[in-house]
């Protein structure tokens, strides 16, 4: 289990490179804060929609759970909490995160052979580019089939999995959505992850939190 929590959170960060920050805050909506925290700025919470989620059934017709439970909206104040405490919520921060994370996509990893001969022939004064993996339409396939490959591996883990654990991973993809949304609001536009790749992710994420919602449902769970 702790293998596949691992997994959920590399392919969840990938996209937007928040690795080893901690879990966390409400929502917010873009303002034009410079380098200063963002969080410090007159905040406004996001609606679900906003984070790509259903509306809140005011009537519902069946059994349902909320679309952001209590749980979920302290897990995001305690995370935009830890971003704000590493200073990572200002605008300079989050066009950086934006750039490096784009970067882990766009660029291939070297084998020896290439990166030796990077090494070498920058030594004779050469300037070796860094080796581009695809075009932006590539890479979004590769992404995008790799997200599948991923997230289904999840879904086919439903029965091993405690109605804890799916909790949990759910709380996760929450979690996700506001980084994705900050992204979206703050990422660099020239040099960070194209939109079309955070979208393709949210997208992703929301239809599988959308199964782990219904595999709680037919287990009876009530509350989250």
């Amino acid at each position: 289990m702790y293998e596949l929590k691992t997994r959920i959170k590399t392919i969840i960060f990938l996209f937007i490179c928040f690795t080893s920050i901690y879990f966390t805050l409400g929502c917010i909506i873009p303002n034009n804060s410079n380098t200063l925290p963002i969080i410090a700025q007159g905040i406004q919470a996001y609606t679900p929609e906003s984070l790509g989620l259903p509306p809140e059934e005011t009537n519902p017709t069946r059994a349902s759970l909320p679309v952001i439970s209590e749980n979920e909206v302290i897990a995001m104040e305690k995370f935009l909490q830890g971003l704000q405490d590493l200073n990572q919520m200002t605008d300079v921060a989050l066009k950086q995160q934006s750039i490096e994370a784009w970067k882990t996509i766009q660029f291939a990893e070297m084998t020896d052979f290439e990166l030796n001969d990077k090494i070498f022939r920058e030594m004779k004064g050469e300037i070796i580019p860094d080796k581009v993996a695809g075009t932006n339409a590539e890479l979004l396939a590769k992404e995008s089939n790799s997200a599948d490959e991923f997230f289904n591996s999840i879904s086919d883990s439903f029965p091993e999995l405690s109605n804890e654990e799916l909790i949990d991973i759910r709380i996760q993809l929450t979690v996700a959505l506001v980084l994705i949304r900050l992204q979206i609001d703050f990422g660099d536009d020239e040099k960070g992850i194209p939109e079309e790749f955070l979208i393709m992710v949210r997208t992703k994420n929301v239809a599988l939190r959308q199964k782990i919602t219904n595999e709680l449902i037919s287990r009876g769970v009530t509350t989250l």
